[in-house]
């Protein structure tokens, strides 16, 4: 009797020690499995950051006043302007902070810099700015915009940026602009940009046209502005409400 209970306290010893081995094994192995969905969470986003600030391929159509973007072929190739570094590292630049502003943070951060970027038009004129218009998407399909200024004399772009809201008048569809149903419904056809000499002194302003649009009401905004190294002064500005 004596050697059967020793025979069972050496087994009951010997199944403790494997349940001991095996739960030290499953605490081993979901650790290395943890630590490696970690790694591989850690590299997915570390891929997925890199793509996101992947500069996207900028080219430069060339344009003269007064601009309609719905007439601009962005497809006619011999209408690219070759820029300087200079330029295209100032306009890169701004397409990196209208990212970083807008994109960076919360959800938005699912989209990159090609998901938001469409082109650019340098508009040519006989003033001493020259103008790029880059034009900027929000992935669902709303198109937004800004206008940088080019001092030629200096070669430097002026600190004042213009945000231009054109998401009345187009929509995106397959990296094409196409007219909102409000810009066929009013049949809108009027440059969006253009120079003039509003105030007569002989110094090149900007008329810029769009169609004001707050969810209800409806209006043909008109913005004229003289443009200096700090900001724009306003010449003009006027609202004209369209009746639905």
């Amino acid at each position: 009797m004596k050697i059967n209970i020793n025979i069972i306290i050496l087994l009951l010893t010997i199944a403790f020690s494997c349940q001991e081995r095996m739960e030290k094994n499953t605490i081993l192995e979901s650790k290395a499995d943890k630590e490696n969905s970690q790694e591989i969470n850690s590299n997915e986003e570390q891929i997925l950051g890199k793509d996101n600030f992947e500069m996207p391929h900028v080219e430069v159509i060339e344009a003269k006043f007064p601009i309609r973007l719905d007439l601009i072929d962005f497809e006619d190739k011999n209408q690219i302007q070759q820029i300087s570094d200079g330029k295209m590292s100032g306009v890169e630049e701004e397409i990196k902070k209208y990212y970083d502003d807008e994109y960076r943070e919360g959800e938005e951060n699912l989209y990159s810099m090609k998901d938001i970027y469409l082109n650019t038009i340098q508009i040519n004129n006989s003033s001493n700015l020259i103008l790029y218009w880059m034009i900027l998407k929000h992935p669902s399909g709303k198109v937004k915009s800004k206008i940088l200024f080019f001092d030629n004399t200096k070669k430097e772009f002026l600190e004042y940026v213009h945000d231009f809201n054109i998401h009345a008048l187009y929509n995106e569809m397959d990296r094409k602009l196409e007219p909102t149903n409000l810009k066929e419904r009013f049949q809108i056809d009027f440059p969006e940009i253009d120079m003039i000499d509003f105030d007569g002194d002989k110094f090149a302003d900007f008329k810029l046209t769009r169609l004001y649009h707050n969810g209800t009401a409806n209006a043909i905004e008109e913005m004229i502005v003289e443009i200096s190294e700090a900001k724009a002064d306003t010449l003009k500005f006027k609202r004209e409400w369209i009746r639905n």
